[in-house]
C-alpha cells in the first residue's frame, strides 16, 4: 500500500475506468470516511442534481461498494482527532479533507485526490499528494 485515495479520487477512478478500476484500486487504501462521502455524492446526483434515477443509482452504488471493498480501509484513532482538527485549522481545509491529509502523513502514504485545494494544502504541509491522472499514469492505466 503506497497510496491513500480520498472519495473524489475513488469516484473519478470508478467513473472513468469502470471495469479497470479494480486494477487501479487493488493494494491501495482509503479512509472509512470515503464510504459515506461516496454515498453522499450519489445522493446529490439523485436528489439535488437529478442526473440519476433509482435504477442507475443501484447499479452505481454496487460499483462503488465493489470498488471500496478492494481498498484497505483505514480508520482514524480517537487520539488522532485533535491533530486532525489542528491541521484543518492550520491548512484552512475541512476536517474531512484534513483527515485524509493527516493519515497520509502519519502512514507516509501518497494522497490521491481530484481536489486541487487539498493537493495544494498537502504540498504546503510536506505531504506527497498527486492527482488522479498522475496516479493512473503510475499504475500504467492512463485514460
Amino acid at each position: 500500500m503506497n497510496h491513500i485515495l480520498d472519495a473524489s479520487a475513488v469516484v473519478e477512478i470508478i467513473g472513468s475506468l469502470r471495469r479497470e478500476a479494480k486494477d487501479a484500486l487493488s493494494g491501495e487504501a482509503t479512509l472509512d470516511l470515503a464510504l459515506y462521502e461516496t454515498g453522499n455524492a450519489l445522493w446529490k446526483w439523485i436528489h439535488l442534481k437529478k442526473i440519476l434515477n433509482a435504477e442507475d443509482s443501484s447499479r452505481i452504488l454496487g460499483s462503488l461498494s465493489e470498488a471500496l471493498s478492494i481498498l484497505s480501509v483505514i480508520r482514524a484513532e480517537l487520539d488522532d482527532l485533535p491533530k486532525i482538527l489542528e491541521l484543518s485549522i492550520k491548512a484552512g481545509i475541512t476536517f474531512y479533507d484534513a483527515s485524509y491529509l493527516y493519515i497520509a502523513k502519519k502512514f507516509e502514504l501518497t494522497l490521491v485526490t481530484s481536489d486541487e485545494e487539498l493537493r495544494e494544502a498537502g504540498r504546503r504541509e510536506g505531504v506527497s499528494v498527486i492527482s488522479v491522472e498522475e496516479f493512473l499514469r503510475e499504475k500504467g492505466l492512463e485514460r
